[in-house]
């Protein structure tokens, strides 16, 4: 199963996380963990890995630790319609795909359970905002909906409609090319935090 980048936005900052870079930083700092590593190595090497791994540990997401700048964004936490939303959602996607000559890409049950779930989990705070648990997701969906041969993900919080949280996402780059990506299946999840925020997750998915 092929992987693309999966991705996070916050407001109107841009943080990426690919998830190969992810997996080759777990490898990594699971290679320092075994013990014969300080024989394997010279200790002038020895401290070349650990200036590496430094370098790799602060290049891991920070996403849940910013904040959105929203002074400029009018929004009604009591009147969110979730359904509404993710309609208005996948009706912009599927807009943009077709300005480009793209085929529509059709909504999921699975899918959007799968990201209702991340979503409600980030706004709960029993996941960092991120991409925490996205093999799981992946792997159930391949059991529901049969062999993927390609995945990605994007996600965002904030205090948003669905035309400011598009707008964010088709103004970075790693996101516009999962929306714009080879996919056929979309799944959209919107979860709203005690405080207001909006947490959202597409999933992309090609069969």
């Amino acid at each position: 199963m092929r992987r693309t980048l999966v991705l996070c936005t916050i407001a109107d900052q841009v943080l990426y996380l690919p998830y190969e870079i992810s997996a080759l930083q777990m490898r990594y700092l699971h290679l320092m963990k075994k013990r014969n590593f300080e024989l394997k190595y010279p200790s002038a090497l020895n401290v070349l890995y650990t200036i590496l791994t430094f370098l790799l540990l602060i290049n891991l997401p920070a996403c849940a630790q910013q904040k959105p700048n929203t002074s400029s964004i009018s929004y009604d936490a009591t009147s969110v319609d979730f359904k509404s939303l993710q309609s208005d959602i996948l009706k912009l996607v599927n807009q943009h795909r077709a300005a480009l000559g793209l085929n529509a890409l059709q909504m999921s049950d699975a899918a959007t359970t799968e990201a209702a779930k991340h979503s409600t989990d980030m706004a709960k705070g029993r996941m960092s905002f991120g991409h925490d648990g996205y093999d799981e997701r992946m792997t159930n969906l391949n059991k529901k909906l049969g062999s993927l041969r390609a995945t990605g993900e994007n996600v965002a919080y904030g205090k948003i409609n669905a035309e400011q949280v598009m707008d964010m996402w088709l103004n970075s780059p790693g996101h516009k090319k999962n929306i714009e990506g080879n996919f056929s299946i979309i799944g959209i999840g919107i979860a709203k935090s005690r405080s207001g925020y909006l947490y959202f997750t597409q999933i992309f998915l090609l069969k």
